[in-house]
């Protein structure tokens, strides 16, 4: 039998019918479905879309932010020949008519505001049907369609003996298209990454093969689905038998304590986050100059494994790490980090506080993941080893190899890497050579195989003096200051790095009150001297005054922003990394004046 997602479903529908597969929130209480319900629906909104026209290889847009109806239309679109192309409902709208045009989209899924989608269905005319599966009345629009008509639409006919839809899924084969999914983009116009059903089939066979997956376990997901990071971790789940949990971030604590998951996977911001929800709960405690003494006792304990550390390591477990624990509901068995490089000082939390946290590398581009850490070889600081039948070299920019320990492009090779980006031969012809994928990453092998990544080729920046700045480290090491939340370095051609920093606001409210400074606003607030000397001095601790700093690294300039960057604001990806492009063309002013 071909290596198919259709097959991975049938499979598990087959081995655990009765067995819950999907847990959902909604205003009433938590919506169920086992795993033959789940195949039963599928296959009623597959044979609907069938119906509607639906042809093999024909690109259906799937324009819902999480949850069981995405799931669920992702493999009614799937078993039905179609190639899903999926993306939030909350993407401007300019973005999202882009992919639908560009993809040529015949049929759109979506719960997009009802407002809206008058505007989709006239700027995108290649959409013959908008199937809206939303709560809210649907607007009249030509071709506009419930998702609940297509589904008693394919219900009839199935009772009727209609057999179309299983035949489609039964003969999909491993080469065959399954989806396109358009990178977040962190410059310029995102391109449409070409995956078949073998691509993402065999990197789920891969992961199961490093991280153990058991029948019932609970995965809480956090992620939207159209990131193919939380797409392969749904489909990891459903292959074993075990129960997909949908979150979101407003329920997030409350669904941690209720639903007591054992596996959560996540962007390094959500873990940091975490982090310093946790630090700021024990700043405030009476006792916390003993709470320190114990933390800094479990820091040594870990990188040393001297027995002189172990009581108060024990004692720290018992007073301070069992309760921090039982807030990720208590039976987490693993936590996976992915989309972006996990700074050092979460691996140590997480191991002080004895919860298993893996971190893994890959793009979109490889289905996604390419190397994962291993809970037997959990190695801090590395993305861990490549998973089955995936090859990794390190090359210069001139394509010649790099010995172990030395840093150089990431070029990967495996049955995970894409086909191409769609309708753009020239972008896939710069990154694709004899199978081998250039990743534009930079990083290193160990000489025991271990991946680290060391920074991004494209963002690195070149200084009017030739020398490199790479900005990810530094960026990283300056979000450790509990007064600043987000950094971007600048300075491509310029002189010297220069930084645009957004200062935690409530953390430098308090700040401003225990010292008397007056403000009116954040506005003011972030220009006021005392201020900008206090985040100066953050940065020479954690950057510019450190003996590892390179002289042409350090900041000699930055600007403080008084608003977040954010996914709304369109200045985050959707897996929160920067817009570096759109961020830089937002603080235009303010990166001219740094240079004044």
């Amino acid at each position: 039998m071909q290596d198919t997602i259709n097959h991975l479903l049938e499979q598990a529908i087959s081995k655990f019918p009765e067995s819950v597969a999907l847990q959902e929130r909604h205003h009433t209480g938590w919506t169920t479905l086992s795993y033959s319900a789940l195949g039963k629906t599928i296959a009623e909104l597959g044979t609907g879309l069938i119906s509607l026209g639906v042809r093999p290889g024909e690109n259906i847009g799937l324009f819902i932010n999480k949850g069981c109806n995405w799931l669920i239309s992702d493999f009614a679109i799937l078993g039905s020949g179609g190639v899903d192309v999926p993306r939030g409902n909350d993407l401007a709208l300019d973005e999202l008519t882009y992919i639908a045009n560009h993809a040529e989209v015949k049929i759109a899924i979506t719960d997009m505001s009802p407002d809206t989608i008058p505007i989709l269905k006239k700027e995108a005319p290649t959409i013959g049907y908008i199937i809206y599966s939303g709560d809210k009345t649907p607007p009249e629009v030509k071709g506009l369609i419930t998702w609940e008509e297509v589904r008693l639409k394919g219900k009839e006919l199935l009772s009727n003996g209609d057999k179309t839809f299983f035949e489609r899924a039964n003969t999909a084969r491993e080469n065959d298209l399954a989806t396109i999914v358009y990178t977040s983009g962190t410059t310029g116009r995102p391109k449409g990454v070409m995956l078949t059903h073998g691509n993402i089939a065999k990197n789920v066979g891969s992961v199961l093969k490093c991280i153990p997956v058991y029948p019932g376990e609970r995965f809480l997901s956090l992620l939207p689905p159209y990131h193919m990071f939380e797409r392969i971790i749904e489909y990891v789940a459903l292959s074993n038998g075990a129960t997909l949990i949908f979150s979101d971030p407003h329920h997030f604590r409350k669904d941690l304590s209720a639903q007591q998951p054992n596996f959560i996977a996540g962007v390094p911001r959500l873990w940091e986050i975490f982090y310093q929800g946790v630090m700021d709960r024990l700043k405030k405690e009476k006792y916390y100059k003993l709470i320190s003494l114990l933390l800094t006792a479990s820091k040594n304990f870990i990188k040393s494994r001297r027995f002189m550390y172990l009581p108060l390591h024990l004692l720290a477990d018992r007073l301070i790490y069992k309760t921090v624990r039982n807030n990720l509901g208590g039976e987490l068995r693993i936590a996976v980090s992915g989309g972006g490089s996990l700074p050092i000082h979460l691996d140590d939390f997480f191991e002080m506080i004895g919860v298993t946290l893996l971190n893994g590398y890959g793009l979109t581009e490889t289905s996604p993941v390419l190397t994962i850490r291993r809970p037997e070889a959990n190695i801090k600081g590395s993305a861990g080893r490549p998973i089955p039948e995936t090859e990794i070299k390190i090359l210069t920019e001139t394509e010649e190899p790099v010995p172990p320990g030395k840093a150089g492009i990431i070029w990967v090779k495996g049955p995970q890497v894409m086909q191409g980006y769609f309708k753009d031969k020239e972008a896939t012809d710069k990154v694709l050579k004899n199978g081998w994928l250039n990743t534009g990453d930079l990083g290193m092998l160990t000489p025991q195989g271990d991946l680290i990544i060391t920074g991004r080729a494209k963002d690195t920046i070149v200084l009017l003096s030739g020398e490199n700045v790479e900005p990810e480290p530094i960026e990283t090491s300056l979000a450790l200051s509990p007064f600043i939340s987000q950094a971007m370095l600048v300075g491509q051609d310029r002189k010297y790095p220069g930084a645009l920093i957004v200062p935690h606001i409530q953390v430098i409210k308090d700040y401003a009150h225990e010292h008397n400074i007056p403000y009116s606003d954040s506005n003011q607030l972030v220009q006021h001297p005392e201020i900008i000397q206090l985040i100066k001095n953050e940065m020479d601790r954690l950057h510019n005054k450190k003996e590892s700093a390179k002289p042409w690294a350090k900041i000699i300039r930055f600007r403080l922003i008084p608003e977040e960057w954010t996914t709304q604001s369109g200045l985050l990806t959707f897996t929160l990394k920067k817009k570096r492009t759109a961020i830089a063309a937002n603080f235009q002013e303010e990166i001219e004046d740094l240079y004044r």
